[in-house]
């Protein structure tokens, strides 16, 4: 089991993991693995990439690999934001930067029934 004592990590299936066993102030063995599967009753399976056996022991250290594809997908985007003004209408851009902007209004005709054919409808109350 994998206590969560008050952290607000939260794994999933892919995350990568870090194990290592130490004995008498030294590192006897380490490796790095993917979650497989997390049981119901929460125990995390992992694949292990080291070909060596990890000891007898239930006293590891267990680290998370935090991986920032997510957040350079967001620093580039902010990047496009600022650099490509073609990317956003002025309006938009400085209404989130929290400058006071006149209310631009469009006129449209918004269907009261959306649908897709072969889906549920669409907000349904």
């Amino acid at each position: 089991m994998f206590p969560n004592e008050g952290d607000n990590v939260r794994l999933v299936p892919g995350d990568e993991l870090k194990l290592k066993f130490d004995q008498d102030g030294v590192t006897k063995w380490k490796s790095r693995g993917h979650i497989v599967r997390i049981t119901p009753e929460e125990e995390i399976c992992l694949e292990l990439k080291s070909s060596s056996k990890p000891p007898d022991s239930s006293k590891f250290t267990v680290e998370f690999v935090w991986k920032s594809t997510s957040f350079d997908r967001m620093k580039l985007a902010l990047k496009v934001l600022l650099k490509d003004e073609n990317s956003i209408s002025e309006y938009i851009f400085f209404k989130i930067l929290g400058y006071n902007t006149s209310e631009q209004y469009l006129k449209s005709n918004i269907p009261k029934q959306l649908s897709v054919p072969g889906q549920p409808e669409l907000n349904h109350f």
